[in-house]
């Protein structure tokens, strides 16, 4: 259990960086991504804000960005992709809500019976769901740092907004039982 509680407490630092607001803009330390109403905004140190819109328009400062063709689909895959994370770190949050509660249950469950084995498969069958929503969080954190840098690639001015690394994918998956 302590490996499933060691990985949440991860996938909870890792979605640190996602956020889904309608008020201000916040700095995160080297960036965040933000989904608003209809646009993904991309908020990086020392730079203006970036906005991907739903129709994979590219914003920077207000401003809009020249795409080619090209472009505006890696564009519209980011856009994409940041709210798939965004599900996916939802389903993290509720498995691990559900497991907590399914534990607690699990405890009056073997007091009652006297059968601690109870708490055990509780908790290693909830450990195994939690586990499996970790990984495809870390899949779709994946899939949005190869987009990320794709565009990054295609399009200078997305460069400096680029900031999902590979140890950010590595250490997404630290903690989780293979």
């Amino acid at each position: 259990m302590n490996k499933t509680v060691a990985a949440w407490a991860l996938s909870v630092t890792v979605l640190g960086n996602f956020a889904v607001v309608h008020a201000s803009d916040r700095d995160t330390g080297h960036g965040s991504i933000e989904l608003r109403h209809h646009a993904v905004r991309i908020c990086a140190r020392g730079e203006p804000r970036a906005d991907i819109l739903r129709n994979g328009n590219l914003l920077i400062g207000g401003n809009p960005v020249a795409l080619t063709p090209a472009q505006r689909i890696l564009t519209l895959r980011y856009y994409l992709d940041a709210h798939t994370v965004a599900a996916a770190g939802a389903a993290v949050g509720k498995a691990g809500g559900g497991m907590g509660l399914k534990v607690i249950g699990s405890l009056f469950s073997a007091l009652w019976h006297d059968n601690s084995a109870i708490v055990d498969h509780t908790t290693r069958s909830q450990q195994r769901r939690l586990e499996a929503r970790l990984k495809d969080l870390c899949a779709r954190m994946s899939a949005l740092r190869a987009v990320q840098d794709r565009l990054a690639a295609a399009q200078s001015a997305f460069a400096p907004y680029a900031y999902l690394r590979r140890s950010d994918v590595r250490d997404c998956l630290k903690g989780i039982s293979h």
